[in-house]
């Protein structure tokens, strides 16, 4: 019994070790898309710290770090370094003062939360003194080997993996901002982050061709926020405007899936190059080996790129050039040349309706030039600017019926309606019949997972339109 006594405490320590740093972000995983370990393995250290600082420092200090983490494992999927994502950020608009207030009232939530949890904690070390190097860090060894014989930790390479999972035991968020604090301090260049080769579409379709006149204008279109929908209905529901114009206009049409990961700047070294590599530091060694870009130009086509955002959002104003695009077009050129913007506040640009003319057009200009054409589409960017019309309604009357939510409704509209508008500017007799390839960049990244169970987790679509006249 006494044995039982003194053996309790200890446990209960180790129950409010493992619990209390993560129980906010366990809690919110089933709602909130989130990439994290079951464990962040930084709480095991901060907690044996408390012996050598003062209370007060020691509460600042973890509140801080949970900051950090929920930063961390909510962006984890842009798969850029610290500094790549507070350079996006920069091309973003000002928020507007209710969002601030918002996210400011989250923060102080999770603040107040976290520091109920910490009195807890710090309660029960009156009793037992676990807030030691003695007790944290043989737990902090303890999850390091079990997260070793998973195979899904720290080290992957060589693996372990005797008992393999597909969750994270434990995940070190610090390391993120130490690689980018390192970087800056001695002005080393990132190393280019590779996740290997994947596939690439584009590749697979544009490349050897025969040459003629159905292939000297080739018009690749990377949609944005275009995910693979589990209800084939729905993704046959939004394309139907492109078979319909394929079949008076004789196409050959072919759809298909393909692998994604992360967001659109992966998604843009994924179709070039075929791999998953960090699009922020562009490494021309690399993309004159593998850029799709580059071999077009070997076959003697013009490369051209357009898009309706901000030539500095994701860099790419020096990215794509080192990717082997010849001629580009962003907002500040199409808005000269008068085209209309669109879209939310956050991702307010020109009207993708409007570069679908341009684009045709540009392909007019010179019937004999081969022209590779690579269009970045935007005005589908969450978050959206909804719209509530009759032919919306009409659209989503269906699938309503289905349960499927309005926020995916609303996505799926625009998609329908960006697809329409091609297909009814290719249905003008005197329209270019470019070989055109648009495909999805990833599946539109809602934080609601009742909203993101809507679309594929692994898989975006494509569809291929080949003229045949």
């Amino acid at each position: 019994m006494l044995q039982k006594k003194t053996l309790l405490p200890w446990l209960w320590a180790a129950v409010l070790l493992m619990v209390v740093p993560n129980i906010i972000f366990w809690a919110i995983a089933p709602r909130v898309f989130i990439i994290r370990g079951t464990f962040v393995w930084e709480y095991f250290f901060l907690a044996a710290l408390v012996p050598f600082v003062s209370r007060k420092f020691f509460i600042t200090l973890w509140i801080l770090f949970t900051l950090y983490d929920m930063t961390v494992c909510t962006t984890a999927f842009y798969f850029m370094d610290f500094a790549a994502i507070a350079h996006a950020l920069r091309s973003i608009p000002e928020v507007p003062f209710t969002k601030w207030l918002l996210w400011a009232g989250l923060v102080a939530l999770l603040i107040t939360i976290t520091y109920a949890l910490l009195q807890l904690m710090m309660r029960h070390n009156k009793r037992v003194r676990f807030l030691h190097p003695r007790f944290a860090l043989p737990m902090a060894l303890l999850f390091f080997v079990v997260d070793l014989l998973t195979g899904q930790g720290l080290i992957k390479h060589p693996s372990f993996a005797l008992i393999p999972l597909k969750q994270n035991i434990i995940s070190v968020p610090s390391a993120f901002l130490a690689k980018t604090i390192w970087n800056l301090a001695t002005h080393t260049k990132p190393e280019m982050q590779s996740e290997g080769y994947i596939g690439s579409v584009a590749q697979e379709k544009f490349e050897s061709l025969p040459d003629g006149a159905a292939t000297k204008k080739q018009l690749f279109v990377l949609v944005e926020a275009w995910g693979l929908f589990v209800d084939p209905e729905l993704h046959r529901a939004v394309l139907q405007p492109l078979y319909d114009m394929a079949q008076q206009k004789g196409y050959r049409v072919q759809e298909g899936t393909t692998p994604f990961k992360y967001l659109t700047h992966a998604a843009e070294m994924r179709e070039i190059t075929g791999y998953i590599v960090n699009h922020y530091d562009a490494n021309e060694d690399f993309a004159r080996k593998y850029s799709l870009f580059y071999r077009k130009q070997q076959e003697g086509y013009r490369v051209t790129g357009v898009h309706g955002y901000h030539y500095s959002f994701y860099n790419r104003i020096h990215i794509w050039p080192a990717l082997g695009v010849q001629e580009m077009y962003f907002a500040n050129k199409l808005k000269e040349q008068g085209l209309p913007e669109c879209g939310d506040q956050f991702f307010r640009g020109i009207c993708d309706t409007a570069i679908a003319t341009w684009v045709l057009n540009y392909i007019q200009q010179n019937p004999q030039r081969k022209d590779f054409i690579y269009w970045l589409t935007l005005n589908t960017h969450l978050p959206l600017t909804n719209i509530h019309d009759d032919q919306y309604r009409s659209f989503a009357v269906p699938w309503q019926n289905k349960n499927i939510p309005e926020d995916v409704l609303q996505l799926a509209y625009q998609h329908h309606l960006l697809f329409k508008d091609l297909a009814n500017k290719l249905s003008n007799p005197l329209a270019p019949q470019p070989h055109m390839l648009l495909v999805g960049d990833h599946a539109p990244p809602y934080v609601d997972r009742n909203l993101r169970r809507h679309f594929d987790n692994k898989l975006v679509p494509y569809i291929e339109l080949f003229p045949l006249n």
